[in-house]
């Protein structure tokens, strides 16, 4: 193999070593986005959950104690 040729793999083989990182770092980017949406889509349900107990919760009580806002008022003052 000529000096010439040999040069002229090794300048070939960095360009494509350099296209290799930057697919392997685009890749990496992607699957931490896609590790990240998936985060944000638990926490979203778990707000989701959290929101649906208070609403529940709210809900029981209000119609638990519908006209009888004293009940309420001594209830929650007794907890204090």
């Amino acid at each position: 193999m000529t000096r010439s040729l040999r040069n002229e793999l090794i300048t070939q083989l960095h360009i494509y070593q350099n296209h290799v990182n930057v697919w392997l770092k685009l890749v990496s980017d992607i699957r931490n986005v896609l590790k990240e949406l998936g985060d944000v889509e638990c926490w979203s349900m778990k707000m989701e959950q959290d929101a649906m107990l208070i609403d529940s919760c709210l809900q029981t009580l209000s119609e638990n104690c519908i006209g009888k806002p004293n009940q309420i008022y001594s209830q929650t003052h007794s907890l204090i």
